[in-house]
């Protein structure tokens, strides 16, 4: 189990997982596909080494009641001790689902850690088309969400503060996946996201820079790093806009 944002989990955190996985594996068999951790926990991340919520993507050959009871009993004590958030999914689920969270699904397929079964996300085909539609709708959602937020909070940094936290690493996992859209690299952490897009769309790598480090801010650094993230928001917006897909899947 390799990377560094989940090796710097708390011991007993990761070894509650592990012990999640035996029982998972104890209550289903064959019928258990794949376990993974996901997000933040998968890659270098922006944020506190110790998430409140681990995600944890569980895949079943069947995902109904019968399954359920069977593992209900250990996700809800995972869940209430060690703050494991399941998301679960049956393989139909995952292969017909990525076309309606092709975002979600690249990010898991680019940055996960397997942890029993078998590793379902490399092989996964995810359409350029819809991933450039929800890109677009993401990075519009965040710019509107973010005007609506300014207004709220009449500049107050008090305010703004968990504005720019909250905003931060859905921006870069969107950021990401456009960047795999415009030039097919794959970023391996948020410091590359940032190089990548000052080099390939022109961001400001400062101001990407600044956003990565938005843990720790003075009163007086909030406003003006908030309105640098709007400007970066709404030349995203723009760009992603323009962009045409050239081929029609991609399968990383």
């Amino acid at each position: 189990m390799d990377g560094p944002a989940y090796q710097s989990l708390p011991d007993a955190k990761k070894a509650g997982v592990e012990e999640l996985c035996v029982a998972l594996q104890a209550a289903l068999g064959d019928k258990l596909v794949s376990v993974a951790v996901y997000g933040s926990p998968a890659r270098e991340a922006v944020g506190p080494s110790d998430p409140a919520f681990l995600p944890l993507l569980i895949v079943l050959e069947q995902a109904g009641v019968e399954q359920l009871a069977s593992v209900a009993g250990a996700l809800s004590h995972a869940r209430e001790k060690f703050g494991v958030a399941p998301f679960i999914l049956s393989r139909q689920d995952l292969e017909s689902s990525t076309d309606i969270f092709p975002i979600k699904f690249l990010d898991m397929q680019l940055h996960h850690i397997l942890l029993a079964g078998t590793d379902v996300l490399s092989g996964l085909t995810i359409s350029v088309d819809h991933l450039r539609l929800r890109c677009e709708q993401e990075i519009k959602n965040l710019l509107i969400r973010l005007r609506n937020q300014y207004i709220r909070s009449q500049g107050s940094a008090m305010e703004l503060r968990p504005v720019i936290r909250n905003a931060v690493e859905s921006f870069f996992r969107t950021l990401a996946s456009i960047l795999s859209l415009k030039t097919e690299l794959v970023p391996t952490g948020i410091s590359e996201i940032a190089e990548i897009a000052a080099a390939e769309l022109a961001v400001d790598q400062a101001t990407l820079e600044k956003l990565i480090d938005s843990n720790q801010l003075a009163d007086s650094e909030v406003l003006p790093l908030f309105t640098e993230l709007l400007e970066v928001v709404e030349l995203i917006a723009r760009l992603v806009d323009q962009m045409d897909s050239n081929t029609t899947s991609r399968g990383l």
